[in-house]
C-alpha cells in the first residue's frame, strides 16, 4: 500500500497480486477526502492511447444490401488500441511516481504530490515518444475512475445524492456554448439528460474545473497549463456487459483528455520526442459550490493571475449603441434607421453626452478606420486623430478608447494578410462573412504593429482586440509561402496575435489593453480565459457578449455566468452595456457594475430626459463606491448578493437584487469572522440604483449581522459599509 496523506486529503495507491488466472497485479488508486472519509475514486487509474480515425466511408456492397458477414463484423470491430505493457510505481517520499510504457513505444511518466499545505493533491503526466515513427493524431484518455452504479450492486454508497457543476461558469460558458444544464446530477451522468445527437455529451464540453461531490464532502478538480489550451474532462466511462442494455457506469475524470485535439502539441509526437500536460490538481472541501469558486480562484491567483494595476478601471461611453455602424441592416436599432459613417461632430457629441453622463473614456466601436478592420484612421472623413483626441482629452476631460478589428473588409489589402485554403483562396470568416479572416504571419505581424502603433502615437489610451479569426478547432492558412507551417496551427496563431498585443505594450505600458478573443468565439469559447493571461501582455478580458440585450440577458438568466466568473476568476472582464434598455430602478446597470471589474455604458442622447439623469445618478454613486465594487474582493453570499470588500479591508459594500415582478422581503446574513469584517451597525446606509434612501433593519444573530429591506419588483438595493474597521 502507497500513500500521500494531509489532514485534508489522501492518495491511496494499493497493488494486489491476483492468484487468477491471468496472473496479473490488480491496482486501486483512491482518492479520499480525510475529513469525511468520502472516497472519489475507487478504481483502477485509466491510462488509454488511441488514434484518432477518419469516419469510414459506406461500402457498397453494405448499400446493395449484399455485404459478407464476415467483413460486417471486421467493420464493427473497434479499431485495436496500444497495450499497456508495464507499470511500476516508485515511493520518492514527498511524492509517488508511476511509470509505464505501451506497445507501440510510447511511456509514461505519472507523478502526484502534494503543496505544501496539504490542501491540493498535485498530478503531472509526461509522454514520451520512444519509438521509431512518429505518434501522430492520438487520443490520449488518462484519469481517474469512480464507479457510480453496477448491475449487480446499484448505486455505489451514497453516489446518487451527488452532483457535478462546472466552473468558472457552470450552465453557460462565454457567448456561444450552453452545457443545457448548471447542475448535473448523478441520474444525468448516468442516463445523459439530453440527446447526444450533436456529439455533446453529458456534462457536455470540457472546462477548466469541475466541483463534484454533496454539501458534505466535495471535490475540486482543475486544469492548469501555462503553455496550450488544455482542459480539464469530467466524463461517463461505461463497462459494457453481455446482454442488450447492461453496463456498470463509472466517471472518468482528471489526468490527461486530447479527444477535442486539445494541446496541440500532445497530440503528436516525434520520435525521441517528449511532451509535459499541464497539471491537474485535486481539493476536497465541504460546503456548496461557491466555495469551490473561491478555493480555484485564491489558486489563480497564486500563479500570479489577477489585476495587474492598482489603477481603478475607468468608466467608459461606447458611441455605438447612439451611432450604430455599418454591419447593421436592422441590427439593436430602430427599425427604418439608416446609417451613416459618423464624422468628428457626431464623436464630440458622444464626448458630450459621455462627459455629462459622468464616464471617463470615449470608446470609439467601429467606423473610425478606412474600412473595418484596417486599423488606419480615416483622416479624409474623421480629420487628424492626433488633433480629435486632444480635443476630447481637453475639452471634455475624457481618455480614448478604439477598437481594433484584426480580421478585414477590403480585398485590396496586402495579398499576404489573407488566410488561404488548400486552393490559395483567401478565406472568410465563418461566423461573419462580410470579413475575410487574416492570417498572422510575419508580415502581417510587423504592419499592424506599425498601424496600431500610429494610433497610440496619436495618444489613444485603450485598445480592444477583436475579430482574431482561427475558429474552434479548424484547420489554420494553408499558404506555405508565407512561412508558417502548414496548415497553420492554433497554437501558432494565438502566439503570433499575443506578440502583436505585447509589442504595443512594451512600448506603450500605460496603454490598457483587452484582449477580446484571441482565437475567436467572444470571450473564451474555446480556450480557458486565463489562456496566455500570464505573460502579463493584456491587462483584461471580454465580458461574454452581453452588450446586447443586457436586460434579458439578466433575467433569463443568462447572465448570472457573470456572477459565477467573478467568484471563481481573479482575471478583470471589461463590458459595455446599452442603458437605453434599463429600466427606471437601475437593476441593469447595478448587476453589471457588481460583477463587471471594467464597466462601459451608452446609449442615451438626451442629457435633459429622465433616464439620463437617473443614469447620472447611478454613476455618481458607483463612483463613490468603486474601490469597494469594482476594485475590491468578491464575495457571493449568493447569486441575487454580493459582498465587495475593499482591498485595504476598510470598507464594503453589499449589493442585493429582486429580478422578479413582485416586492420581496430580503433578509441577508453576512457573518464577519468568514469575511474578516467587523461592522459597525451604526455606520450602514441603504440606497435604491440612484441613490435614494432605504429603510432597513439591522440586527445581530448566532454572530453574524442580519440585514432585513423590502426589495422592490426588479430593483437592486445597495447596502455601504461606510467605516469597517481592520479585524485585529
Amino acid at each position: 500500500m502507497y500513500r500521500l496523506e494531509s489532514e485534508f486529503l489522501m492518495l491511496e495507491i494499493e497493488i494486489i497480486d491476483d492468484e487468477g488466472a491471468r496472473g496479473e497485479k490488480q491496482w486501486v488508486y483512491r482518492l479520499i477526502d480525510n475529513r469525511s472519509g468520502r472516497i472519489f475514486s475507487d478504481m483502477d487509474y485509466y491510462y488509454g492511447i488511441g488514434v484518432k480515425q477518419e469516419e469510414p466511408g459506406v461500402p457498397d456492397e453494405l448499400l446493395r444490401g449484399d455485404i459478407d458477414p464476415a467483413l460486417l463484423s471486421a467493420m464493427l470491430q473497434p479499431p485495436k488500441l496500444p497495450v499497456l505493457r508495464s507499470r511500476e510505481l516508485n515511493d520518492l517520499g514527498s511524492s509517488l511516481l508511476i511509470s509505464g510504457c505501451f506497445d507501440n513505444g510510447l511511456a509514461f511518466e505519472h507523478c502526484f504530490s502534494l503543496t505544501g499545505d496539504g490542501r491540493n493533491l498535485i498530478e503531472s503526466i509526461g509522454l514520451r515518444n520512444g519509438g521509431e515513427v512518429p505518434a501522430e493524431n492520438l487520443e490520449i484518455n488518462f484519469g481517474f475512475r469512480k464507479m457510480l452504479y453496477s448491475i449487480d450492486g446499484g448505486f455505489n454508497g451514497d453516489v446518487d445524492g451527488w452532483d457535478l457543476q462546472a466552473l468558472p461558469t457552470r450552465r453557460y460558458r462565454a457567448q456561444k456554448i450552453d452545457r443545457r444544464l448548471g447542475r448535473f446530477s448523478t441520474a444525468d451522468l448516468l442516463y445523459s439528460a439530453f440527446d447526444p445527437s450533436d456529439g455533446t455529451e453529458m456534462p457536455g464540453f470540457d472546462s477548466e474545473a469541475w466541483v463534484w461531490g454533496s454539501c458534505s464532502s466535495r471535490l475540486l478538480i482543475s486544469k492548469y497549463s501555462g503553455s496550450e489550451i488544455e482542459f480539464s474532462r469530467f466524463g461517463r466511462f461505461p463497462q459494457l456487459l453481455p446482454g442488450r442494455g447492461r453496463e456498470n457506469t463509472a466517471v472518468i475524470f482528471g489526468g490527461v483528455s486530447t479527444g477535442t485535439g486539445d494541446p496541440e502539441g500532445g497530440c503528436s509526437i516525434a520520435p525521441g520526442g517528449s511532451y509535459e500536460y499541464g497539471n491537474s490538481s485535486y481539493c476536497c472541501f465541504a460546503g456548496e459550490w461557491e466555495e469551490g469558486a473561491l478555493l480555484y480562484r485564491d489558486m489563480l491567483s497564486r500563479k500570479g493571475l489577477g489585476r495587474k494595476t492598482a489603477e481603478k478601471p475607468l468608466l467608459h461611453w461606447n458611441e455605438l449603441y447612439n451611432l450604430g455602424w455599418f454591419a447593421e441592416a436592422a441590427g439593436y436599432f430602430a427599425e427604418g434607421l439608416e446609417f451613416k459613417m459618423y464624422g468628428p461632430a457626431e464623436i464630440l457629441k458622444e464626448a458630450e453626452l459621455a462627459a455629462a453622463a459622468g464616464a471617463e473614456v470615449l470608446y470609439l466601436d467601429p467606423g473610425w478606420d478606412t474600412a473595418p478592420g484596417s486599423t488606419v484612421w480615416d483622416s479624409s472623413r474623421m480629420g487628424d486623430p492626433k488633433e480629435l483626441f486632444k480635443r476630447i482629452h481637453e475639452d471634455y476631460g475624457l481618455k480614448v478608447g478604439l477598437h481594433l478589428m484584426m480580421c478585414f473588409w477590403s480585398a485590396d489589402e496586402d495579398e499576404s494578410f489573407f488566410w488561404r485554403d488548400q486552393n490559395g483562396r483567401p478565406c472568410r470568416d465563418p461566423e461573419d462573412t462580410f470579413l475575410f479572416r487574416f492570417c498572422p504571419n510575419s508580415r502581417w505581424m510587423e504592419e499592424k504593429t506599425a498601424r496600431i502603433r500610429a494610433l497610440a502615437e496619436a495618444g489613444a489610451d485603450f485598445l480592444m482586440f477583436d475579430f482574431t479569426g482561427f475558429g474552434m478547432r479548424g484547420e489554420g492558412c494553408r499558404c506555405a509561402e508565407h512561412g508558417h507551417e502548414v496548415p497553420m496551427r492554433r497554437q501558432t496563431h494565438a502566439e503570433n496575435l499575443l506578440s502583436v498585443i505585447r509589442a504595443v505594450k512594451n512600448e506603450f505600458p500605460e496603454i490598457v489593453i483587452e484582449a477580446h478573443d484571441r482565437l475567436r468565439g467572444g470571450f473564451s469559447d474555446y480556450h480557458p480565459p486565463y489562456y496566455q493571461y500570464e505573460e502579463g501582455v493584456f491587462d483584461e478580458l471580454w465580458g461574454f457578449e452581453y452588450m446586447w440585450n443586457p436586460m434579458q440577458d439578466l433575467l433569463s438568466g443568462k447572465a448570472l455566468s457573470l456572477y459565477e466568473y467573478r467568484m471563481s476568476y481573479p482575471v478583470p472582464v471589461y463590458l459595455h452595456i446599452n442603458e437605453g434598455c434599463d429600466n427606471p430602478a437601475m437593476l441593469q446597470f447595478w448587476w453589471y457594475a457588481s460583477t463587471v471589474q471594467h464597466l462601459g455604458i451608452g446609449g442615451l442622447a438626451d442629457c435633459r430626459s429622465d433616464a439620463f439623469m437617473r443614469l447620472q445618478s447611478a454613476v455618481g454613486l458607483y463612483k463613490k463606491l468603486r474601490s469597494e465594487v469594482s476594485g475590491g474582493v468578491f464575495y457571493g453570499i449568493d447569486p441575487l448578493a454580493h459582498l465587495h470588500i475593499a482591498e485595504d479591508g476598510q470598507s464594503a459594500a453589499l449589493c442585493a437584487f429582486n429580478l422578479g415582478g413582485t416586492k420581496e422581503h430580503r433578509m441577508i446574513m453576512i457573518d464577519e469572522a468568514g469575511y474578516n469584517l467587523e461592522i459597525d451597525d451604526r455606520m450602514i446606509e441603504c440606497c435604491g440604483g440612484t441613490g435614494e434612501p432605504l429603510s432597513f433593519e439591522c440586527s445581530r444573530f448566532n454572530n453574524q449581522i442580519r440585514l432585513e429591506v423590502d426589495i422592490p419588483p426588479l430593483s437592486p438595493v445597495i447596502f455601504v459599509f461606510n467605516k469597517v474597521p481592520r479585524k485585529r
